[in-house]
């Protein structure tokens, strides 16, 4: 069964700000508060204004996550210099991006005879496609932040490697 609702009609002339609804008023003339003196009318014109101002600084609702922006920048899966030959410390090390359940994402690196797996704590990405991540690599006791971009032939760089917060040392 359907509700019926009010219909809006025109106000009728002579009373400029009113809009009926059925037998309400909506009434937008400022008229004087009889509540103390007070201004009602100007203070839920603040709180509105306060409102809208606050909402438009608030962080954007549809954030992702990290794994959904690494999985759509495409960083997922193995990464090497040269895919043909196996993980050797000195001619290159194998790195691995995947998700876990959970949604937490990891950063697998094999150099041959050492691995070890650490977590991406963050991920963004910037106006100009830059890739911007930041692992904590536990082993190291260290949280480090860089950059990736992507190469028109379909490779990625690393940009700016920096230590982002050295940790103690002597646990």
């Amino acid at each position: 069964m359907m509700r019926r609702t009010q219909a809006f009609r025109k106000p009728p002339t002579g009373s400029a700000g009113a809009l009926r609804a059925g037998s309400k008023v909506l009434d937008f003339i400022r008229r004087p508060s009889h509540a103390g003196g007070r201004d009602r009318d100007g203070h839920c014109r603040r709180l509105a204004l306060a409102l809208v101002f606050f909402l438009a600084l608030a962080p954007d609702a549809s954030a992702e996550t990290v794994a959904q922006t690494v999985r759509k920048w495409g960083l997922l899966g193995p990464w090497a210099l040269d895919c043909s030959i196996p993980p050797d410390r000195g001619k290159g090390a194998l790195l691995v991006y995947e998700v876990k359940p959970g949604g937490r994402v990891l950063h697998r690196r094999n150099f041959g005879d050492v691995k070890d797996e650490n977590e991406v704590l963050s991920a963004v990405v910037s106006d100009n496609g830059i890739l911007h991540l930041r692992v904590q690599f536990s082993s190291l006791k260290e949280t480090r932040e860089y950059g990736m971009i992507k190469q028109p032939d379909g490779t990625v760089a690393v940009r700016g490697y920096t230590p982002a917060q050295p940790e103690d040392r002597t646990a």
